[in-house]
């Protein structure tokens, strides 16, 4: 992390992993591994012991940091190249049907030890295990088999490590396990023992202490970066907009100089679980190996992918981020200082911003609690609202006193979003795969990242269709709801579905994902063709009568039309233009209801629904109009009818009538009221005439301003309005 860390990149592309949710987990014991976790005693078996290289006895006890050689200050391990056949080399016992490969290995006085494994290939049922005293990692399987055959372990504490192969004696010919490197570690590299205070600085935090309380869900993001087994990074899976289980990682450019990228070590989920020491952990989660995606040095980014997915039921999140140029009020750390157990950082200050290989292209922030160093490379820095606006760099200033000055550089986010203009120098292509253009996104649990599941298959039937839904996660159930319109055949992922009625349903299937939790796709069938629907708008006035255009929502979805009338109300009247047509004009005067029917594309005559269609138009009349000094006002002569509602087909229901008495207004009989009323709600003028059958009348006007109004007209209990300009 410090300003000597910052070498030319190297550009390394990772081998890809065939297992897609390989992941790799390593138990931790407090008073040593279980006899009954060990599948195998080797206590009598004799030790393969491996001499150091010569320069690691000088190594060994070196310190401060400074009186290391140059090219030894960020590393804490130095190798040795091997060629141990495990299937050559180690001691063999045949158990029934199933060989097993045992080797007690000793790197002689190492503080810590790692191994890189060439010719890694395992078969399908092998199963390899490695422990030292209390570590215990038992799950590596063929889902960690490469192209490249190349697997790299975590570190283990100590010198001695037992490593156990097992697989069917059928399957040995496709088993291959070569140790090419030993990794001798001379300096303390995180914990060696519970309540170990931990290789990094006394003044950091673990992540779990009471400071970090409600960052739970961004430190299942961060991770331990073990590069070519001798030297530590962080790095943070980040989210993309595009909300897939992709696993991008974010973290220091410079952290490629270690180079071997095709062995590195991502180690999730590595604290401690409580507060005061390194102590109370049982597990963590290993994955290895990556993909370069980009990286840009003026802001010292790096975006990985791992070539291993994490599952769903891992427990791991996505860090949201924030690429806006605005400047945090406060900020906060997750790291591995120096490999150690996770560690947490805080600033209550704004940010500042610093230049370094660019112009004002990183924040600093100087911490409260906590600090950074080595090993913090590549680690996120969170503004308040928990997403990522930068990546450790280092400190320009600070050549090893990490709690006297707790000072962190941190490569402005905002600037790596853009980069140097290109995919392979920018994080925008990658982590806004859909270019929506936003600019900050949430922390997401793995879990919620399920990948979108449909039904697909006709979407309709006229006797039976099949479908099914491309996954390989369990389907334990199908139903058609509602019941009595189809039956299912079939099971799995593939059904089939027979129309025993006409109508619309929805086809739902019940899968069960690998965490237990089950989520319900469905989808909409048509019974007999796809359902065509009537649609009406309303048209303009002629009179008290008015035009409506009523059609099929999709006419290619049907054939043989017909609309009809099917309600009148008493005293109106509805022609409809073009009965047989897929659309029609209709002129109403008064109220009712239009029905249309058709033949579906399976030849099925269908109902499509019925329109209430009404008119709105006034039923009176103003001259003249535009007006100076005075109206003639006078009813139209159907005024004389009523507009009550009768029901004429007993298909309309109530409600249908109801609707159309209280749409359809309800006409002026005599002329009892009349209202002049301004735009704004006033009434301006307003005068009471007298007599039972008043269908004509004058109404002086003179003395009101020029303008438009609304005139209304009432016989005390129905009204009605129309506009009115004065000159």
């Amino acid at each position: 992390m410090k300003h000597l860390y910052f070498t030319t990149l190297l550009l390394i592309c990772c081998a890809c992993t065939l297992g897609s949710f390989a992941q790799v987990r390593t138990k931790i014991f407090k008073d040593g591994i279980p006899s009954k976790m060990l599948s195998i005693d080797s206590r009598n078996i004799g030790e393969t012991k491996v001499n150091a290289p010569s320069i690691f006895n000088s190594l060994l006890n070196k310190a401060p940091d400074d009186s290391y050689p140059l090219e030894y200050i960020n590393k804490f391990a130095v190798p040795v190249a091997v060629n141990i056949d495990m299937l050559s080399q180690a001691k063999s016992q045949n158990k029934g049907d199933t060989l097993v490969y045992i080797l007690k290995l000793n790197a002689a006085d190492a503080r810590n030890t790692s191994l890189r494994f060439g010719k890694f290939h395992l078969s399908e049922h092998a199963i390899l295990s490695i422990n030292s005293s209390f570590e215990l990692t038992d799950s590596i399987t063929a889902s960690e088999n490469s192209r490249s055959q190349i697997w790299a372990t975590r570190v283990y504490q100590g010198s001695h490590l037992d490593i156990i192969l097992r697989f069917p004696a059928a399957e040995k010919e496709q088993n291959s396990l070569v140790i090419e490197k030993i990794n001798f570690g001379f300096k303390k590299f995180g914990h060696e023992y519970f309540g170990d205070e931990g290789a990094s600085a006394t003044c950091n935090i673990n992540v779990v202490c009471p400071e970090a309380t409600g960052w739970e869900e961004e430190r299942n993001s961060v991770a331990l970066i073990v590069a070519d087994g001798s030297e530590a990074c962080t790095g943070a899976l980040i989210m993309n907009t595009a909300n897939t289980n992709t696993p991008y990682l974010l973290t220091a450019n410079h952290c490629l100089a270690a180079g071997n990228v095709e062995d590195w070590v991502f180690q999730f989920q590595y604290w401690s679980a409580t507060c005061a020491t390194n102590s109370g952990w049982t597990e963590d989660i290993q994955f290895n190996g990556c993909t370069l995606r980009a990286n840009y040095a003026p802001t010292d980014f790096a975006l990985l992918e791992l070539d291993d997915t994490p599952s769903q039921c891992s427990g791991i999140f996505y860090s949201g981020w924030n690429r806006s140029s605005s400047t945090p009020s406060s900020s906060f750390a997750l790291h591995h200082p120096a490999g150690d157990l996770m560690k947490f950082s805080h600033d209550d200050d704004a940010l500042t911003s610093s230049s370094w290989g660019g112009t004002n292209n990183h924040w600093v922030t100087v911490f409260e609690d906590g600090t950074v160093q080595p090993g913090s490379s590549g680690s996120p820095l969170y503004d308040m609202y928990h997403r990522i606006v930068g990546q450790l760099h280092g400190d320009q200033n600070n050549m090893g006193n990490y709690c006297a000055q707790r000072r962190g550089e941190y490569g402005k986010f905002n600037l790596s979003w853009t980069g140097g203009g290109t995919n392979s120098t920018r994080l925008s292509n990658w982590l806004d795969p859909i270019n929506s253009g936003t600019y900050s996104i949430n922390t997401e649990n793995i879990s919620d990242l399920v990948p979108p599941l449909t039904i697909s298959g006709p979407s309709y039937i006229c006797s039976s269709g099949t479908y099914s839904i491309s996954t390989s996660l369990p389907v334990s159930s199908w139903v058609v709801y509602p019941v009595g319109y189809a039956t299912i055949s079939g099971s799995g992922s593939s059904v089939t579905v027979t129309r025993t009625n006409v109508g619309t349903v929805s086809l739902e299937a019940t899968v069960t994902h690998p965490c237990g939790d089950q989520s319900v796709i469905s989808r909409t069938i048509d019974l007999s063709g796809p359902a065509v629907t009537a649609y009406g708008t309303q048209g303009s006035c002629s009179g008290s009568s008015q035009t409506w255009y009523l059609y099929a929502n999709t006419p290619s979805n049907g054939s043989n039309w017909n609309w009809y009338v099917d309600y009148l109300g008493t005293g109106s009247s509805i022609y409809i233009s073009s009965p047989s047509s897929s659309s029609t004009y209709v002129t109403v005067t008064g109220g009712g209801v239009v029905k249309m029917t058709y033949k579906d594309l399976c030849g099925v005559t269908r109902n499509g629904g019925g329109i209430t269609v009404y008119s709105m138009c006034s039923s009176f009349s103003v001259s003249p109009n535009p007006a100076r000094s005075s109206i003639q006002i006078t009813l139209d002569e159907e005024n004389k009818q009523s507009a009550a509602a009768t029901a004429k087909s007993q298909e309309t229901s109530a409600e249908n009538m109801q609707l159309i008495r209280d749409k359809v207004p309800q006409k002026v009989q005599t002329i009892r009221f009349v209202k002049i009323i301004s735009l704004d709600g006033k009434v301006i003028k307003q005068q009471r005439f007298n007599g039972d059958q008043l269908k004509q009348t004058q109404m002086d006007i003179s003395g009101i301003p020029a303008g438009v109004y609304i005139i209304e007209i009432s016989d005390g209990i129905n009204s009605q309005s129309s506009k009115l300009m004065i000159q």
